[in-house]
């Protein structure tokens, strides 16, 4: 609202696009389509004629073509550590929308973070701790 832009989520992008969650994506097609669905609607919502601030999916922004779509923008990373997330995780009910952290969030989490953080880095202008409570 302060940078006067539109918020696009991307599990919303995803959802009309799709007609499905992230959560029934990857239950029918597995972790890998899912992805690649949620690159895709990232691409898309960055293509907006208006500027907007794109909330994107943890893992599209690891696809290639993604990833070179994003550095035509600025790229917040609002890092938080695993722990913080899980703690988060734990006081949030289930959404029905989140897939892969129903067994071992903490787990799920950990490996992500070590996955992802040096890549996320890597494409941020921007890094920006996200871990206080």
């Amino acid at each position: 609202t302060r940078l006067g832009r539109a918020f696009i989520d991307n599990d919303v992008v995803l959802a009309t696009r799709t007609g499905q969650t992230a959560r029934e994506i990857a239950a029918a097609v597995g972790a890998e389509a899912l992805h690649i669905h949620e690159a895709e609607a990232l691409v898309f919502a960055l293509s907006a004629p208006a500027p907007a601030v794109v909330a994107a999916a943890a893992a599209a922004p690891l696809e290639p073509f993604a990833a070179t779509a994003l550095r035509a923008h600025e790229v917040i990373y609002l890092r938080a550590t695993p722990g913080v997330l899980a703690t988060r995780l734990a006081r949030a009910p289930d959404d029905h929308h989140r897939p892969f952290v129903a067994d071992d969030p903490r787990a799920v989490l950990d490996a992500q973070f070590v996955a992802r953080d040096e890549r996320y880095r890597a494409l941020a202008t921007l890094v920006v701790d996200a871990g206080v409570e």
